[in-house]
């Protein structure tokens, strides 16, 4: 039987869509007729075996399920893989760091250069005077009372 008759569905087309007696290729004609063809899409909201809207094309529920799983499935797959990433770029990180490599430069560069300041001729401040305090010896009991003493001996 011809599904299309002047640029139109007939009758034939809209009974076997709703019985799901059409194979995929003359299924996907159809609904492809009717979402462009407003007459076609009106004649098909008029029909009254279609007003039960419960019934589904043969497998539609499985190739559903089977899409819903692959979807599933397809983002743990990628949410693995971003913490794989994570935790491959986490231990990079804490390897770089602790391997000192960071410390060095990755460029090696020139002397660095010395700025000079030119020092006043003359300042009118008196120099300040350096206190050197003697080492202490290994087997130097008294380091504090000599430094004490050494002190005094300054202040005379």
């Amino acid at each position: 039987m011809e599904l299309f008759n002047k640029n139109h569905l007939t009758s034939y087309a809209f009974k076997a869509l709703s019985d799901g007696t059409l194979d995929d290729l003359q299924t996907l004609e159809v609904c492809e007729h009717i979402s462009h063809c407003n007459i076609c899409a009106q004649k098909l909201s008029e029909r009254d075996e279609l007003k039960e809207y419960g019934k589904a094309p043969r497998g539609f529920s499985e190739m559903t399920m089977f899409a819903i799983n692959r979807l599933e499935q397809e983002k743990r797959n990628n949410f693995i893989r971003y913490c794989i990433g994570v935790a491959a770029g986490t231990a990079a990180a804490i390897a770089l760091m602790f391997s000192g490599a960071l410390d060095k430069p990755i460029i090696p560069t020139a002397e660095p250069t010395k700025i000079l300041i030119p020092k006043p001729e003359k300042s009118e401040f008196p120099e300040p005077q350096k206190f050197v305090v003697p080492a202490p010896k290994d087997n130097d009991k008294g380091f504090l009372s000599q430094l004490n003493q050494y002190l005094t001996s300054l202040g005379q």
